[in-house]
């Protein structure tokens, strides 16, 4: 594999040379080999970490399809293209939007693509608001009425929507979880208003936290360590609006559930 990472890493930064991440001067190709390590990271194989390096080359740069089947192969080539927007020429709008639908029924590679590149935008992006503040906004032209703000939080929020569409149970991803809980991080710097469900991204991430929390409670009888508050809360708004065929396991997860939510506000007064 070493060989042909590099050889992915030379291709990548020569198509990328003399592109910027927006309103920096930090050279663009740190994009793409931060997502390539994060695909590695996650034990994922080869042609998704090689398709990490190459997921902007088409869509961004002078390459082709061709070149990159010719260079890196069949499987690579449509990983990238699939990740990849079709038409430069919509308005942001139109692209996001057919983005967010082709990614509910995308193949787990394309979505575990899409995933690691969204997820290493939002972490810039939550990096930046810690450094200037609000100010980071104005690098977003969305071409909508809304606030760079509101359009990259709507944007976000949908692709982590997508993600969880059609996705059984049973293929549960952490990097999924992972992107999750940047999500939420970035809408409490929006600092909006809304209801239970569209701050958890659609009902199939709601349910997904409320899988692993059911499970998880049924067999060791405890509620997961790792849940912060707003999981805690996605469990408790399934539990009382859809519950499960078990109605004292019903009572039981919403006694625990209950019981957690008031010792993290206990510990946050404090």
């Amino acid at each position: 594999m070493r060989e042909i990472l590099d050889k992915a890493i030379q291709f990548a930064a020569s198509m990328h040379e003399g592109q910027y991440r927006k309103g920096t001067r930090i050279p663009y190709i740190s994009h793409p080999y931060a997502v390539a390590m994060l695909l590695l990271s996650y034990g994922y194989r080869a042609e998704l970490v090689i398709a990490g390096l190459l997921h902007d080359v088409l869509e961004d740069t002078s390459a082709t399809y061709d070149e990159v089947v010719q260079l890196f192969g069949v499987q690579v080539a449509q990983l990238v293209d699939a990740a990849s927007e079709p038409d430069k020429s919509l308005l942001w709008k139109e692209r996001k939007d057919h983005t967010l639908e082709t990614l509910k029924v995308a193949p787990m590679d394309v979505k575990v693509l899409v995933c690691a590149d969204k997820l290493h935008n939002l972490r810039s992006i939550l990096a930046d608001l810690e450094t200037i503040g609000e100010a980071v906004w104005g690098r977003f032209h969305s071409g909508v009425k809304h606030s760079g703000s509101e359009a990259q939080i709507w944007y976000y929020t949908g692709i982590l929507h997508s993600l969880y569409a059609n996705l059984p149970y049973e293929r549960d991803m952490p990097i999924f979880s992972a992107y999750r809980k940047e999500v939420l991080m970035l809408r409490r710097w929006g600092k909006k208003v809304m209801d239970v469900e569209s701050s958890f991204g659609g009902d199939e991430a709601l349910h997904w936290i409320f899988h692993y929390i059911e499970s998880a409670y049924r067999e060791t009888g405890e509620i997961p360590s790792d849940l912060n508050a707003d999981d805690l809360q996605a469990g408790l708004y399934v539990l009382s609006n859809v519950g499960i065929q078990d109605w004292g396991t019903n009572d039981r997860l919403e006694r625990a559930l209950l019981g957690h939510i008031r010792k993290r506000t206990v510990r946050q007064i404090e």
